[in-house]
C-alpha cells in the first residue's frame, strides 16, 4: 500500500541520515568497515541491538542496489558484523492476566465508544492492531452461522504476510465490539473505525496510542500488542493445537505443510475460541 511504501522511504531515510552523522556523506567505495562499526558503537549508545540490526540490514541491502547501479565491485563493507550482546536488551512481552482482561473489558463495556470496541475486538481475536483498524465495515460479517471478521489486504491497509489473510470468528468481547459498530455505524459508513482509516491510509499508529493510553488510565501497565501475545497464551493454556492457534492470529507457518489446503473451518477455530472468550 501507498502508506507502507511511505513509511519504508522514511524509515530508508532515517537510516542513512543516522549513518551520515557518524561516517559523513562519501561516495560507496570509500566506506571502510572501520566506518560501519564506529557506527554500531555509536548506535548502540541510544538504541537497542534488534533497532541497530534492522538498520544495518536495510543499509547492506541499500549499498548492495548502489553498487550495482554504479558498477562498484569492492566488497560490501555493511556485511557479517557483530553486535555486541545483540538481542539480550530485547524486552521480554508479558501476557495480560485474567483478572486485567476481564477489568479491561468491564471497562470497554461502560465506555462504549469507538477506542472501546476497538480494544475489545483485540481482546479476543489476538489481531493486530493494523489489521482491526483497518477494517472495512464489510469485513464484520454478522448475520451468518458464525460472526467473523475477515482480515485481507486492502488499498488502504497492506497485512503482515500472505498467512495474514484469513477469517477470525467473533466470540466474547469481540463479538460485543464487532456487533456494537455495526449497530451504531452511519447510514454511508464504509470504514470500521473511520476516524483512522482513509481509503488512502489506515493510522493504526496514532489508534494503538490511544487504545494504549486507554489501558493505562485503567491502571493496567501493559500495551495493546501484548493482548495479542495474551491470546496465544490463553489458547496455549486450553491445549489449542499450535496450527489451529497460528490460523486465528495469522502467525507465520512454520511448515511448508501449513499452506496446503483451505485451512481450518471457521466452526472449529470458534470451538477453540468459545473455550477462552471472555463472557
Amino acid at each position: 500500500s501507498s502508506s507502507k511504501s511511505d513509511k519504508a522511504i522514511a524509515d530508508l531515510r532515517r537510516w542513512i541520515d543516522n549513518f551520515i552523522s557518524v561516517s559523513q556523506d562519501r561516495p560507496i567505495d570509500k566506506v571502510t568497515r572501520k566506518d560501519v562499526e564506529e557506527f554500531i558503537d555509536h548506535r548502540l549508545k541510544t538504541a537497542k541491538t534488534g533497532t541497530v540490526r534492522r538498520e544495518l540490514n536495510a543499509l547492506t541491502s541499500l549499498w548492495n542496489c548502489a553498487a550495482r547501479d554504479t558498477n562498484v565491485i569492492t566488497p560490501n563493507p555493511f556485511t557479517r558484523h557483530v553486535i555486541p550482546d545483540e538481542g539480550k536488551d530485547k524486552k521480554a512481552r508479558i501476557s495480560y492476566s485474567d483478572q486485567e482482561l476481564v477489568s479491561l473489558y468491564q471497562s470497554c463495556k461502560d465506555r462504549d465508544d469507538e477506542i472501546r470496541w476497538l480494544t475489545a475486538l483485540i481482546i479476543d481475536t489476538g489481531a493486530r492492531m493494523a489489521e482491526i483498524t483497518g477494517l472495512a465495515l464489510s469485513d464484520l460479517v454478522m448475520d451468518v452461522d458464525v460472526p467473523h471478521m475477515i482480515i485481507k489486504e486492502q488499498p488502504w491497509r497492506s497485512i503482515k504476510t500472505t498467512g495474514s489473510r484469513r477469517n477470525v470468528p467473533l466470540v466474547g468481547a469481540s463479538l460485543w465490539a464487532a456487533t456494537r459498530i455495526v449497530q451504531n455505524a452511519k447510514t454511508d459508513q464504509f470504514f470500521a473505525f473511520p476516524r483512522y482509516t482513509t481509503t488512502k491510509k489506515c493510522n493504526a499508529s496514532s489508534a494503538s496510542a490511544a487504545v494504549v493510553q486507554f489501558i493505562r488510565s485503567q491502571g493496567i501497565n501493559h500495551i495493546a500488542h501484548e493482548l495479542r501475545h495474551s491470546i496465544q497464551d490463553r489458547l496455549r493454556n486450553v491445549e489449542c493445537p499450535k496450527e489451529i492457534s497460528y490460523a486465528i492470529d495469522g502467525h507465520a507457518h512454520q511448515d511448508v505443510g501449513d499452506t496446503y489446503g483451505s485451512g481450518y473451518s471457521l466452526f472449529v477455530l470458534k470451538k477453540w475460541l468459545d473455550k477462552v472468550a471472555l463472557q
